[in-house]
């Protein structure tokens, strides 16, 4: 499944207050919102300070720490947009 990962920075890189964050969400595969998070840290580095927190409706959030920088990361099923703008939603698997 596909998921909107987003970063908010808490810190700057001297560990003062900032409000900085991704001009766009990153698209990961994952098996759920939490795995999600932790597939965007393997690839972009960053140690959680606790396991993902699930939030309802396959949704999770991770305080994380990268040097001198804290961030926090918010994780939720997303559609796929199309290189025209294109919304393709996942492919939705039912029950037999």
């Amino acid at each position: 499944m596909l998921y909107s990962v987003e970063r908010t920075f808490i810190t700057d890189a001297e560990g003062h207050s900032s409000r900085e964050y991704d001009a766009a969400p990153h698209r990961i595969e994952a098996e759920d919102a939490p795995a999600a998070i932790l597939e965007f840290l393997f690839v972009n580095g960053g140690t959680p300070v606790e396991s993902p927190s699930r939030l309802p409706g396959d949704k999770a959030i991770a305080t994380v720490v990268l040097g001198k920088r804290c961030f926090v990361l918010f994780a939720q099923r997303s559609a796929e947009v199309t290189q025209r703008g294109e919304i393709a939603l996942p492919e939705i698997q039912h029950a037999d």
